[in-house]
């Protein structure tokens, strides 16, 4: 066997991907809205950031990995799917490569299982995915949510504004997938502020203000009881299901 780390033919990039595509196609985004329209908008929320520090301290990862654990079991309460595929870019600007994560644990358990799948992007996000999805007789899928936790994974900060979007709402360009089309819902972090991209004909302004109070209050709850056992029904009450 020959190459480099980051070689397909590696057997520890090979295996990596390997249970990654063969997970299925990506959750979809959420459609939340009774007047579709073109374009996006962009919604922000503050998010509790001592709860996110004392979550990543108690588990040992970096914030990104609570944002990601957060944004799992949001996709789940909103897709009725325990298990959910979201795209995470490696680097600022780059594609989207896919993140498996399994909601049915603790609150403990998917932080713990959020890091993981962080390590095993940043250590896999230089393979050639095409060539792995087509010679295992898959593909790369299309998402319908990315994430941006916020930092490099290489560990390296944002700060604040390095997206190059201001305002509380208005249109955004910077979100598109691989196939050039934009995400249905687009989420990052900076400091203490989730943002929300998304696309107006998946969603209107209540909804994705309330899918934004539903990361918040996850990572509230991994924090007040991190033993606990992830139940995404309780990310939308009392605020209420949508209809």
């Amino acid at each position: 066997m020959t190459g480099t780390l980051f070689d397909p033919t590696t057997s520890a990039t090979r295996e990596h991907w390997s249970r990654v595509l063969l997970t299925g196609g990506a959750t979809p985004a959420p459609a939340r809205t009774a007047t579709p329209r073109p374009g996006t908008a962009v919604h922000t929320e503050p998010v509790p950031r001592d709860a996110v520090a004392a979550v990543a301290a108690g588990s040992g990862v970096e914030p990104g990995a609570v944002l990601l654990a957060a944004h799992a079991a949001v996709l789940a309460a909103l897709s009725g799917d325990a298990e959910v595929v979201a795209g995470i870019p490696a680097r600022p600007g780059t594609t989207p490569l896919p993140v498996c994560l399994d909601t049915a644990c603790s609150w403990s358990a998917l932080v713990l299982a959020a890091a993981e799948a962080l390590a095993g992007l940043r250590a896999h996000s230089d393979s050639d995915l095409g060539r792995l999805a087509a010679e295992f007789g898959t593909a790369i899928p299309s998402f319908g949510t990315v994430l941006d936790p916020g930092t490099d994974l290489r560990g390296t900060e944002i700060a604040p504004g390095a997206l190059g979007r201001t305002g509380d709402r208005g249109p955004d360009t910077g979100t598109t997938i691989g196939d050039g089309r934009a995400a249905g819902l687009h989420v990052s972090l900076s400091g203490s502020t989730l943002r929300l991209t998304y696309r107006l004909d998946l969603l209107d302004e209540g909804a994705a203000a309330r899918i934004a109070g539903y990361h918040a209050t996850a990572v509230a709850l991994a924090a007040a009881d991190p033993g606990a056992p992830v139940r995404p029904s309780a990310l939308v009450e009392p605020a209420g299901r949508e209809a």
